[in-house]
């Protein structure tokens, strides 16, 4: 087995690969009644190795009675739905960005909960990160609605941001109260209007304030 190639989903690549099977190990456990199997389980347990980027990936293909012989499978690390942005690193910790840290630190909760298949956390994690920075930018202004408006009215946004901002607000009051639960692409649309409202707001900012137009006086 461990010569073995098993195509895998890859993290690092971002897709599935082929995987060089470093160790494998069988796990069934069988209760009986008698002569007869009452319960069933098997567990096949893929330590592998990407054969592009040589990522290590745990991957286990399981399945048990009733299932009629067909498996379903997990991996360790978890498929990554949406991979944190590069630029994300800068506003760790940094007073000029996020003037508290915790702010930075929701932020990448919210990943970690994208990355352990929790989309409703994600959701009101992000929910709870727009409130963050709509407090801090512009004040508490008593509700969501009213605290959007102004941070539109100000110009940190704009009245696109406002409209799409108002949607992702939408989806985490359902996540809280309605059950709601986002799809993949419903995710990846809701995390591209957060980042850019992020970016926006601190990134953006960082990188125009780093800008110096003033041509050098040559001595």
């Amino acid at each position: 087995m461990s010569n073995d190639i098993k195509k895998i989903y890859c993290n690092n690549c971002s897709r599935e690969t082929k995987h060089s099977i470093l160790s494998y190990k069988k796990k069934v456990e069988v209760e009986e009644e008698g002569e007869q199997i009452t319960y069933f389980e098997e567990d096949n347990y893929y330590l592998s190795e990407c054969m592009g980027c040589e990522g290590i990936t745990l991957f286990i293909e399981s399945t048990f009675s009733g299932m009629n012989d067909e498996y379903y499978s997990v991996q360790y690390p978890p498929k990554t739905i949406r991979k944190e942005p590069k630029w994300l690193h800068r506003i760790d910790g940094d007073a000029i960005l996020f003037k508290q840290s915790d702010k930075a630190e929701v932020f990448r909760e919210i990943y970690i909960a994208l990355k352990n298949n929790m989309p409703r956390l994600a959701i009101m994690g992000v929910r709870a990160l727009l409130e963050m920075v709509m407090v801090e930018v512009i004040g508490d202004h008593g509700t969501f609605k009213k605290n959007l408006s102004k941070l539109k009215d100000e110009g940190f946004i704009s009245k696109y941001q406002y409209e799409a901002i108002d949607k992702v607000i939408e989806a985490g009051h359902a996540s809280m109260h309605r059950s709601y639960k986002a799809s993949s692409s419903e995710i990846n649309s809701i995390m591209d209007i957060t980042e850019n409202v992020i970016e926006s707001i601190y990134i953006n900012k960082l990188n125009v304030s780093k800008i110096n137009p003033t041509p050098r006086v040559k001595i």
